[in-house]
């Protein structure tokens, strides 16, 4: 370090708590970005003071570009230093093979940094985006793929992870089962499921504003032994609008469920939107 970098680091400090009660909250990158472009229009000067240090020094000399990696560098290690003095998070954030690092904010404008991290996941995808909109629908399952993504997403706010039959789910903050109201029945599945025909229930959509709508299937089932619910669809012949409708239902219903088909035939188109959600055919 040398007498032009004197000071520098209050500077620079100054300058990003401005910029972060401006901009709102950002990320580690980010705060590197408006170091450097903040210290840009004075990198040459900069490096042209570094090139006549080290020759008084060392004797020798060094190139323009090199005096100014060697003063980047040293830059670098002042933000280091000064990035523990703003408010920041601890969990890096990282999709795929890109690195956000952590993200930094103004005192008391904690609110901004679960918006920023929406922000980034929802340009960036991955993993993440996966989750994020996959609780849109409902209850997500986590795999062994999704869970750093789900973990991340937790750390800041975005997804609860709550356990659901015995398996862990990704869902919306403030997520509750809907109740239910229902007739039971037998039939279709084994003799120790509680088995509901029809299955009912009334649950709420965000419109206008909150609304309530009522759904209807042809068949639930609770498998008391594996924990797993299932929402059945019962027709003799099931065509591709069939199948929309049922994942539609499901979707809206935003409960953790495992599909299954009842029929005599079904379409070729049908067969494959149930193969690309994992909708189980038993044919009859």
């Amino acid at each position: 370090m040398f007498a032009e970098f004197k000071g520098l680091k209050q500077k620079i400090r100054e300058h990003l708590e401005s910029v972060l009660k401006e901009r709102g909250a950002l990320t580690e990158k980010e705060l590197w970005e408006e170091t450097l472009a903040m210290f840009s229009p004075e990198l040459k000067r900069y490096a042209e003071a570094f090139r006549q240090v080290y020759r008084k020094f060392y004797g020798r000399r060094i190139g323009k570009r090199t005096a100014e990696l060697n003063v980047i560098d040293n830059l670098r290690r002042i933000l280091s230093d000064v990035k523990k003095e703003i408010p920041h998070t601890e969990k890096r954030i990282i999709i795929g093979r890109r690195r956000f690092g952590r993200i930094f904010y103004a005192r008391g404008r904690e609110g901004e940094i679960g918006k920023k991290v929406r922000e980034i996941v929802t340009k960036e995808g991955g993993r993440a985006r996966e989750v994020l909109e996959g609780v849109k629908r409902g209850p997500f399952p986590i795999t062994p793929s999704h869970e750093k993504a789900a973990r991340m997403l937790e750390y800041y706010g975005l997804v609860e992870i709550k356990k659901i039959g015995g398996k862990r789910y990704a869902v919306e903050p403030g997520f509750v089962e809907v109740e239910v109201s229902m007739k039971k029945a037998k039939g279709l599945f084994p003799e120790h499921f509680t088995v509901f025909m029809p299955f009912r229930v009334e649950t709420l959509i965000i419109r206008d504003g909150p609304e309530k709508v009522k759904i209807k299937f042809d068949a639930a089932a609770w498998d008391p032994v594996n924990r797993i619910f299932y929402l059945a669809l019962i027709k003799e012949y099931v065509g591709a609008k069939d199948v929309e409708s049922f994942i539609r239902k499901y979707l809206l219903l935003r409960v953790p469920a495992k599909l299954v088909i009842f029929c005599k035939s079904i379409g070729e188109r049908a067969e494959k939107i149930a193969e690309k959600w994992g909708v189980e055919i038993k044919k009859r």
